[in-house]
């Protein structure tokens, strides 16, 4: 063997021993991406696990399915699930719903509400205490995405007790950058008006606009105390909201005139239901549980509002009336309502026409009646001869109509007696001889 031939082999030996280290090394590098793809593929199941809990909710089918599948593959399999069930089970009972439910539900709460726009700063101008018009600026969310001639519903954050109320129903006229400008969809005048007017001054002053009516439900008033309910709401209302939920008889309901349904409940105290719908309770002497009658706002402030306008109307126009009767008449302080009165009131000018008609009659009295009662004289001088008159020619007709009568007579006599002569003489020639 030659010395090249003892060359080659050498460096082929450290050659192979240089692939061996090398591939020991490449080795124990696959072995450690192994084992780091695989820890990580469990960190990305479990994390997936946690994923899962938290967009489906705890009682989900989705999870109970996961977590009897990872029971069956063995204990550690299911650290995450189990993990992100204790997570969630100490979040707010919201968190516990899972995602996809929370969304849905907020997506209902969003079509049933609308946008709301809170912390709105109303900043009154000089035609505010006029028309009701003026500009709220809005802060917040920026920019805040209120389109011009949106219809939004305008109410007072201060509570109800301290004079908190609905403002009413406004279309944007105006729109920038800091706010918008609302407009009155209908007429606003007295006493709406002016609680529009007290609210938008006051200092600090802070509205709610909304894009939708708020919707009447049976959640909304459910934390507050029968006395606070009371104190919160109209009296012949206050009985309904106070009742909402709890088990009474629908006798009891009919005698305190309440509205609403009484349904049917189970030994669990729930609504029974029948083919999707609930069991109202029919016979009166049986209990159930009371359920107040939703009302739809909207349509009780359009007609509160119609009311309202027609009973300004009215009163305007019982004042101008007055006005145009008689201002004097009118008490102290009245609220003309921009009403002007007019430069002769129709009482005094009654009052003129009358008192010219009276001393025309006075006047026409002393001229006329002279003339009156001589012309008066004189007709009855005239009838009494027209009446003497009268009287000669009914005489002289009654006497002539008794000549008629008696010549009437007489030429009936006459013709009578000519009728037996002549009778005579036709029957005597009758009876002579024929030679005669």
């Amino acid at each position: 063997m030659s010395i090249w031939n003892k060359v080659l082999i050498g460096l082929i030996l450290l050659a192979s021993i240089g692939f061996f280290i090398l591939g020991a090394r490449a080795l124990k590098t696959h072995q450690y991406w192994r084992e780091q793809a695989l820890q990580l593929e469990q960190e990305l199941a479990q994390e997936r696990d946690v994923e899962l809990v938290l967009k489906e909710g705890l009682d989900s089918p989705e999870v109970i399915a996961r977590e009897q599948e990872l029971d069956k593959i063995g204990a550690e399999a299911g650290e995450g699930l189990k993990r992100a069930k204790q997570e969630v089970e100490g979040m707010r009972e919201e968190a516990k719903m899972g995602v996809r439910r929370v969304a849905l539900a907020l997506d209902e709460e969003l079509v049933d509400r609308g946008r709301v726009w809170r912390d709105c700063r109303p900043q009154p101008a000089p035609e505010t205490a006029k028309t009701g018009q003026l500009k709220v600026v809005v802060e917040f969310p920026s920019p805040h995405q209120i389109a011009d001639k949106t219809v939004l519903w305008a109410f007072d954050q201060l509570p109800v007790e301290q004079g908190g109320r609905y403002l009413g129903q406004f279309t944007v006229d105006g729109v920038d950058n800091t706010g918008v400008v609302l407009k009155p969809t209908t007429r606003v005048d007295g006493p709406a008006l002016a609680n529009l007017n007290q609210s938008a001054t006051r200092n600090g002053a802070t509205w709610s606009l909304y894009e939708v009516m708020p919707r009447d439900n049976h959640r909304s008033l459910a934390g507050l105390s029968e006395d606070e309910l009371k104190a919160l709401l109209p009296e012949e209302t206050a009985d309904e909201y106070v009742s909402d939920g709890r088990s009474t008889t629908l006798e009891d309901v009919k005698q305190r005139g309440l509205a609403g349904k009484v349904f049917q409940v189970d030994e669990s105290g729930q609504i029974v239901k029948t083919n999707g719908l609930e069991a109202e309770v029919r016979a009166e002497n049986v209990e159930g549980r009371y359920v107040r009658q939703l009302r739809d706002y909207e349509e009780l402030f359009r007609k509160y509002h119609l009311r309202l306008t027609e009973g300004v109307d009215r009163r305007n126009t019982l004042v101008r009336n007055v006005l145009y009767v008689d201002p004097d008449r009118l008490p102290p302080g009245t609220d003309l309502a921009g009403l002007q009165p007019p430069s002769v009131p129709a009482l005094p000018d009654a009052k003129r026409q009358l008192q010219y008609r009276q001393d025309e009659r006075d006047r026409l009295a002393e001229v006329e009646r002279p003339k009156c009662f001589g012309q008066r004289d004189a007709v009855a001088v005239h009838l009494a001869a027209v009446k003497g008159k009268l009287a000669a020619i009914q005489a002289a007709l009654a006497e002539t109509i008794k000549t008629v009568q008696g010549m009437a007579g007489e030429i009936a006599r006459i013709q009578r007696e000519a009728t037996r002569i002549i009778d005579e003489r036709t029957e005597a020639m009758a009876q002579a001889p024929a030679g005669n």
